[in-house]
């Protein structure tokens, strides 16, 4: 039996031998294969070889799902332009979806197209009023027109839609933050690490908020949880040396510090001079 990749350089082959695409696929049941094919691809890693395939899919069949999927890997690149005319291509065909909106929303907000994405955020919502990713795409523009009472509308209704977003329990504990609310704050973050354990930037804010209510040993605990997952972070080594120095742990925090300069934390140097000999 061929390995998967070996049929996968075969049908790249064979397709540079077919004709131009049409609307009308007579071959689509083939190329569907290729679009299973090309997803495997991008799954393990491959990721030029699957958007090979897709290219090659797309000359031979003008098929939505393909236009969708190269759009996702083009973000994922972020090839937000590329993103966008793929997203914009898939709409040609029938009613887009509100995910589709979504999708292209989102390409336009990091081209800097910020009025355009909030038109198709709105539109994902009137298609389907409960879509929880568009209710935080608005959250997060009316967030940066410094409107967080209406951020705070959107995050919510986000969480009313889907109780585990874990981006939407983040950006509101943000907002309960900046507002100095820091129980809800700190709900929040509970909760959006009850969700997903491994989500980096929540435990580190969840650190700091802890630093600053004089809990160090629970801040620890984020903090080294934090280290494991992102070994080269100056500064959760930064942080996690003033936890260790509120413990008491004056050598454990001057290591920490001085990890964290040699990282390139400009703030770490302060520290080692005022609490290390």
């Amino acid at each position: 039996m061929f390995p998967n990749y070996a049929i996968l350089y075969c049908c790249l082959i064979f397709l540079t031998c077919l004709p131009a695409y049409t609307q009308d696929c007579t071959q689509e049941a083939f190329v569907q294969l290729l679009h299973r094919q090309a997803e495997e691809a991008i799954a393990a890693g491959k990721v030029e070889v699957g958007k090979a395939i897709l290219d090659s899919a797309l000359q031979i069949c003008d098929l939505p799902t393909l236009y969708r999927s190269r759009g996702l890997l083009h973000y994922r690149l972020s090839a937000f332009a590329k993103a966008h005319k793929d997203y914009t291509e898939a709409m040609r065909f029938g009613k887009p979806t509100a995910e589709l909106y979504y999708l292209r929303a989102t390409a336009l907000y990091w081209l800097e197209k910020k009025e355009d994405a909030q038109k198709d955020y709105a539109q994902a919502l009137v298609l389907e009023p409960t879509h929880a990713d568009a209710l935080v795409g608005l959250g997060v523009l009316e967030e940066e027109n410094n409107q967080p009472k209406r951020a705070l509308a959107y995050y919510t209704r986000a969480l009313t839609a889907k109780p585990a977003h874990v981006l939407a329990y983040h950006n509101r504990g943000l907002l309960y933050y900046n507002q100095k609310n820091y129980k809800k704050a700190l709900a929040d973050w509970n909760k959006a690490l009850e969700i997903q354990p491994l989500a980096v930037e929540v435990r580190m804010f969840r650190a700091e908020l802890l630093l600053e209510q004089n809990k160090p040993a629970e801040a620890l605990a984020d903090l080294e949880a934090v280290i494991l997952q992102k070994p080269t972070l100056s500064e959760a080594f930064l942080r996690r040396g003033e936890a260790h120095n509120a413990l008491k742990n004056v050598g454990k925090a001057c290591e920490d510090w001085q990890k964290a300069a040699a990282l390139g934390n400009a703030e770490a140097g302060d520290y080692l001079k005022r609490f290390c000999k």
